[in-house]
């Protein structure tokens, strides 16, 4: 019999700000992935990144069918790469994602991977957003001024 689970996203990381809110926790695996996934040598190197490329992260729990968790996961807001931990715990499984395929360091998890994958498929992922940038939020302030108008033209134009 084949134990089914189910992957949900818990939250979408798609600025500084929000990596800003997470828990100690979610920073230490999100950190974690960053340095299996993109090589960053710390927060700063992997936010930089972000802001880069922008694109976000997406933090996914995966649970069996009774609900009990089995581990959580950092993806990429893209959907094709990510890093997967021992539920609620800072260690990573040693299970990536590359090209949308977990990947196991450990060969013997060959069933436990692929009803991760299974779950990973069969997920409903939110539509996709970019990441928000300090420079994106300031041209946005700056588009949002309102621009000079003279106030002669249109009394001109009556007359």
């Amino acid at each position: 019999m084949t134990h089914h689970m189910r992957a949900n996203v818990r939250r979408r990381v798609n600025s500084r700000a929000e990596v800003c809110e997470l828990t100690e926790l979610e920073r230490s695996q999100l950190l974690s992935a960053g340095r299996v996934l993109l090589g960053a040598r710390d927060l700063e190197s992997l936010l930089a990144w972000s802001d880069r490329e922008l694109l976000g992260w997406l933090l996914v729990r995966i649970d069996d069918e009774d609900g009990a968790p089995q581990c959580d996961a950092w993806l990429l807001a893209s959907g094709d790469e990510g890093l997967l931990f021992e539920p609620g715990a800072a260690r990573h499984l040693g299970i990536a994602m590359s090209q949308t395929y977990l990947v196991d360091v450990q060969a013997s998890r060959a069933s436990l991977v692929k009803r991760l994958q299974h779950a990973l498929d069969a997920m409903l992922r939110p539509r996709f957003l970019g990441w928000v940038s300090d420079e994106a939020l300031e041209r946005a302030a700056l588009a949002a001024e309102p621009e000079e108008v003279d106030e002669l033209e249109p009394a001109l134009r009556k007359a």
